[in-house]
């Protein structure tokens, strides 16, 4: 993933933002999201993580490796959220297959005759 962020249910707004950075971000995404099960988790409950959940200050670098990592592991009586890693170098794997035309598989449509010819050879 180029992109890597970790949120929280109880902080709406932040985890707002996430998503749309991880949306707009060109290439793979990942956005963990801290959501209480207020059912049966009598011990990380809400009001736990809402003690716990740390924004990342300015200071945090998201392009650091070794820093992303660090943050990454940090989880206990704080809990670090915002944006952990970001790589804009990396291109797209999409972009990287020389098959692909520069698009996303999701977004390509299938050849229907070359298909049933590679399943006619089978028979």
């Amino acid at each position: 993933a180029s992109f890597v962020a970790r949120g929280f249910a109880g902080e709406m707004d932040h985890l707002v933002d996430l998503i749309q950075q991880a949306v707009r971000h060109k290439g793979f995404s990942l956005v963990d999201v801290f959501q209480p099960c207020v059912s049966f988790n009598k011990v990380n409950t809400y009001a736990w993580y809402k003690e716990r959940v740390k924004k990342l200050d300015a200071t945090h670098d998201p392009t650091d490796a070794q820093a992303a990592l660090r943050v990454a592991m940090t989880f206990g009586e704080e809990i670090p959220i915002g944006v952990i890693w970001k790589n804009t170098e990396r291109r797209p794997f999409e972009e990287m297959l020389p098959t692909s035309g520069g698009r996303s598989l999701a977004s390509a449509k299938p050849d229907h005759g070359a298909l049933r010819r590679v399943m006619e050879s089978y028979v």
